[in-house]
């Protein structure tokens, strides 16, 4: 089973003619943290990422969570796991459910499961504060139980903000992140 997906071009490399993607292990490095300011990118590159989910793993299944509903995502209109602005929540939910399903034994499968929430920080500060707390700790659940049943995470937001994810999410995300560039600088 191939457990990493080649996702961008590496732009020093790629700037020498030499094609070589930085690749996502996500076996190794199961979740993933995608920020910038507005106009940076961000829902460009989580869109390559998504397509590259779609055909390195084509039995994947994406949860996608697409808080801001604007016409970002209109392609996923139609998939069974699109939720959209204030119906988000759903998806946070089905990602947490199956992560449980899986740690009961209700179910076997095993397949690589991805919940993927746009502007994360937004959809939480927009909450009842009840509500945003267990939204927070449904999220912390999925990243510290979600690899080791093949459910991972993937947020883009503008900012990495503590309010929104614990120190320790943030650090988690952003060595996940920082390994992965380090590995593919020396490849």
């Amino acid at each position: 089973m191939n457990t990493f997906i080649p996702m961008f071009p590496d732009e020093q490399l790629y700037n020498a003619e030499i094609t070589k993607y930085i690749r996502w292990e996500y076996a190794k490095y199961p979740h993933g943290l995608l920020f910038g300011s507005t106009g940076s990118g961000k829902t460009y590159a989580l869109k390559i990422w998504l397509g590259r989910i779609s055909k390195y793993i084509p039995d994947s299944e994406l949860i996608l969570c697409d808080y801001k509903s604007d016409a970002d995502f209109v392609f996923a209109d139609s998939f069974q796991n699109f939720y959209r602005f204030n119906d988000c929540m759903n998806g946070l939910k089905y990602a947490l459910q199956t992560l449980q399903d899986r740690q009961q034994e209700i179910t076997a499968s095993r397949h690589l499961v991805i919940l993927v929430f746009d502007e994360w920080a937004s959809f939480v500060s927009n909450l009842p504060k009840k509500d945003a707390e267990q939204a927070k700790s449904d999220l912390a659940t999925l990243l510290m139980l979600g690899r080791s049943f093949n459910v991972q995470v993937i947020i883009s937001q503008q900012r990495v903000d503590a309010v929104i994810l614990t120190l320790q999410e943030i650090i988690s995300l952003s060595l996940s992140g920082w390994e992965l560039y380090q590995k593919n600088l020396s490849i």
